[in-house]
């Protein structure tokens, strides 16, 4: 896997589906593998929270709500893992990345992937977005 694709893959946490971190799970202590990591524990978290409500709504709320709890933390792992991904001469660019990058809706797109079969829309949007904030930020 290349460096970009790492990244974006780290970003749009898509490798955090059930079964989807077989491979990843080899280099979990590696520095790039940080934000994969703590998302992963964040999303098996927010699965639990979900898990206590019969309503699709609340559910989706729950899981939203539990992910929100930890931005902060995921959002300095996606810097770290970006820069050892990238090197510190993008630490500038990594950084644009992780303010600027839109974690609601990745949020949302998680919960509606792991929760529901109707995520489409965000999943289109969120590839949209990360495309726009990695060329804005030069990291593309």
């Amino acid at each position: 896997m290349n460096t970009k694709s790492l990244i974006a893959t780290v970003i749009l946490g898509m490798t955090l589906t059930t079964g989807a971190l077989a491979d990843v799970n080899a280099f979990k202590d590696a520095p790039s593998q940080k934000a994969m990591q703590l998302h992963k524990r964040m999303s098996y978290a927010a699965y639990q929270a979900a898990a206590k409500y019969d309503n699709e709504k609340d559910k989706i709320n729950a899981y939203i709500e539990s992910m929100n709890s930890g931005l902060e933390g995921y959002k300095e792992a996606v810097m770290e893992s970006c820069i050892a991904n990238w090197g510190v001469e993008k630490a500038g660019a990594c950084s644009c990345m992780s303010e600027k990058h839109d974690y609601a809706l990745e949020f949302r797109y998680n919960a509606l992937s792991v929760l529901t079969s109707n995520y489409e829309k965000e999943a289109n949007e969120l590839n949209q977005k990360t495309d726009a904030v990695m060329k804005e930020c030069g990291l593309q």
